[in-house]
């Protein structure tokens, strides 16, 4: 198996831009990027509450310590082709993202649905447009396993799988799929295909950050109750640092339409329960689930597991549910 310092390009020549800079997946790429000696210039919304929000500027700043950042002030696809004729990026790593918890997900897409449409739509086509430019350009955008999210039932997917998206943050995602795989642009423009993955730099409610959340609170609520709305279903996790390991590795070394990543290991909801109260030593709570009707979900299929190149022993749900707390409490 190779590893992200299989480096065919001489990091000299790489001139890197990361999308989306203060996400998990964005701060977690450019940690990778300064692990081979090469600094990669940002792009963040001006929004954005680490520049907005003193309380958190530091953190951010911090862990994107050397990089140039550059800020969008609006939705303009104008101006973030302004922005890569000044930054000149010869890899980018697409990783912004307009998104939330899935249970909120209704209520942001109905707020930011001109948002999500610029991020995950246009400023791909001005991505698209920028590595026709010259053949030594590239690009991967971070897509979403949402994006077949629209089937009724468990659904195994492989490469061959149809996009079938269910809400528009999963329907603007496919777009830019299929922008993409229309580009051909010889896989100098990439589809990264990704299954839920988490670590300590998740900001907001996710998953495995609720379920902490709630076990702090148990003591606090005579019933000692966890309540979730989607606990009869399950979900293909694993860790950010493993996902993006893989990403930095293909852009780096690989020309490719798209690839996925994900563990190939559906965990059951209310397992994940159990796993944190196992490591939390909270013996007594009742689960309540607020949605009594089985939720459908997707997993990677084994064949699609076998392709991904840096693969090692994925980290396990324990040390996933290990680092959170640890960060978190």
């Amino acid at each position: 198996m190779g590893s992200i310092a299989d480096v065919k390009d001489s990091s000299d020549d790489v001139q890197v831009l990361v999308t989306g800079s203060f996400g998990q997946d964005g701060r977690i790429i450019h940690r990778l990027c300064r692990e081979l000696g090469i600094t990669a210039s940002g792009v963040v919304r001006s929004h954005h509450p680490a520049i907005v929000n003193p309380a958190v500027a530091d953190e951010f700043k911090s862990s994107l310590r050397e990089s140039k950042i550059a800020l969008l002030n609006s939705l303009s696809a104008r101006e973030f082709r302004r922005t890569l004729a000044e930054l000149r990026p010869t890899i980018i790593f697409h990783a912004a993202g307009v998104h939330g918890p899935a249970t909120k997900m209704s209520k942001i897409e109905n707020e930011k649905r001109q948002e999500m449409e610029f991020v995950h739509c246009e400023m791909t086509e001005v991505l698209l447009d920028w590595v026709s430019s010259n053949d030594k350009n590239r690009m991967i955008a971070l897509l979403s396993s949402k994006m077949y999210n629209g089937f009724d039932f468990n659904l195994e997917v492989t490469e061959t799988t149809p996009l079938n998206p269910r809400g528009y943050y999963a329907e603007t995602k496919a777009k830019a799929f299929e922008a993409i795989i229309d580009s051909r642009l010889d896989g100098r423009a990439t589809a990264a295909i990704l299954f839920p993955h988490t670590s300590s730099l998740v900001k907001g409610n996710f998953l495995i950050q609720e379920i902490m959340q709630q076990f702090k609170k148990v003591g606090q609520d005579e019933n000692h109750l966890i309540k979730l709305k989607n606990v009869n279903t399950s979900v293909d996790i694993s860790h950010a640092f493993d996902a993006c390991r893989e990403i930095v590795h293909v852009a780096l070394n690989k020309k490719t339409e798209k690839f996925f990543y994900g563990s190939g290991n559906p965990i059951p909801i209310n397992e994940i329960v159990t796993s944190f109260s196992k490591y939390m030593g909270i013996k007594e709570y009742t689960l309540v689930t607020q949605q009594e009707n089985e939720i459908p979900y997707q997993f990677l299929s084994k064949k699609e597991v076998e392709k991904i190149i840096t693969k090692r022993d994925f980290l396990s749900l324990h040390d996933i549910l290990r680092e959170v707390a640890k960060f978190r409490s």
